[in-house]
């Protein structure tokens, strides 16, 4: 679920990004079929640092927070 929502973050910033594609190629020293696979939602084999690589190279920051769930 996780990569998922990363997946579709990084689909929108990059809507929105003045890069162009092979800018971006560049700045994360890849492929086009890479960046293609990356952002693919429906590919759940891609790894998530893939997907962070991309948000920061778009100038983005993920953070992650993990904590005890309440008890009821």
């Amino acid at each position: 679920m996780v990569l998922w929502q990363l997946t579709l973050a990084a689909i929108e910033h990059l809507k929105q990004s003045r890069l162009s594609r092979r800018q971006i190629l560049r700045r994360m020293r890849t492929s086009s079929a890479q960046l293609d696979r990356i952002l693919d939602a429906s590919n759940m084999r891609k790894t998530v640092d893939g997907v962070l690589a991309l948000l920061e190279v778009l100038g983005y920051e993920v953070e992650v927070t993990v904590r005890r769930a309440e008890s009821e």
